[in-house]
């Protein structure tokens, strides 16, 4: 059931509930399975276990590996790929990446094209961390021929496409593709709805329109709790910090910067602590206080 059914429900976003299944299994069956030890990994990532997640994909692939598995450890290099791209390992995520992409074999009848998808889709977002944004429109337009008639997928692709226009100082085109993915059917109650709604949140604070990225990062946020998708909590709780502080309200910023900093330090996401960093040493420095603001800002740097 498990082995049939894992992806599905992750894709429904029953991270916990898949984890605590997977959990309880006893660790022969784990590990004479690879594919159950691949889902297990992909569910620790979506609830925020980051080195977990690592470790079992990286079980997985020595298996897939020594039985000859291509499709297995191209499904195993996807969920590693992704956590080298939260790592700050773009680089390796893109190569890697991109070597799992020409082994996969699509088949006569499409097989192999909800890897090629998801190996697109992290491959792009690799290079996007890169700054080679050319590269990464350009597996974008490879993934729109395989979305027709997926909305979430739909979703995702204008989400991407809005990253990429606004990292160029295309706001407003990025600002409008943002809209278009969540117009999708579903697409405001998809598990990936947290992480396009805080993009377009975290876009409109850039642009200076607080009054329409704060319900939509509390929006974010609260979609992010219901799924039990840390990763995703963090982004909407250092936006939300962000966005008090901008207006004035120094206290509410200050909470925010505490619970993501609470919960980063099971997390251990380096961006989020930059971030938090910074924040704190912007606050120190408008409080006069220059010397703790020199020394938080050196943290963040190092």
């Amino acid at each position: 059931f498990l082995g049939e059914n894992a992806l599905p429900l992750l894709d429904q976003g029953h991270y916990q509930a898949l984890l605590n299944w997977l959990e309880g299994l006893p660790a022969r069956h784990l590990d004479k399975d690879p594919w159950l030890r691949l889902r297990l990994g992909d569910a620790r990532h979506y609830v925020g276990d980051w080195p977990g997640a690592e470790i079992d994909y990286e079980r997985a692939l020595v298996a897939f590996e020594a039985a000859g598995d291509v499709t297995g450890v191209a499904w195993a290099t996807l969920g590693l790929s992704r956590i080298w791209n939260l790592r700050g390992q773009a680089d390796r995520a893109a190569r890697e990446g991109e070597k799992a992409l020409a082994r996969v074999d699509m088949g006569p009848n499409g097989e192999g094209a909800e890897l090629t998808m998801r190996l697109l889709q992290v491959v792009s977002g690799a290079k996007f961390y890169l700054g080679r944004y050319g590269e990464a429109l350009e597996l974008l337009d490879r993934l729109e021929g395989l979305t027709r008639g997926n909305p979430d997928r739909q979703a995702a692709l204008w989400n991407n496409r809005a990253v990429v226009w606004a990292s160029r100082g295309n706001f407003r085109e990025a600002a409008r593709a943002f809209e278009r993915g969540l117009e999708r059917p579903g697409a405001r109650r998809s598990p990936r709805a947290p992480l396009h709604l805080t993009n377009l949140a975290h876009l409109l604070y850039l642009m200076g329109d607080a009054e329409r990225a704060q319900p939509l990062f509390q929006e974010a946020l609260a979609l992010a709790r219901g799924f039990q998708n840390r990763g995703q909590i963090l982004s909407c709780l250092i936006g939300l910090a962000k966005l008090y502080h901008r207006q004035g309200n120094v206290d509410r910023s200050l909470e925010f910067i505490e619970e993501t900093e609470a919960l980063n330090a099971e997390l251990k996401s380096p961006l989020i602590e930059s971030e938090g960093l910074e924040l704190r040493a912007l606050i120190l420095s408008d409080s006069g206080q220059y010397a703790a603001a020199r020394e938080t800002l050196n943290q963040a740097l190092v």
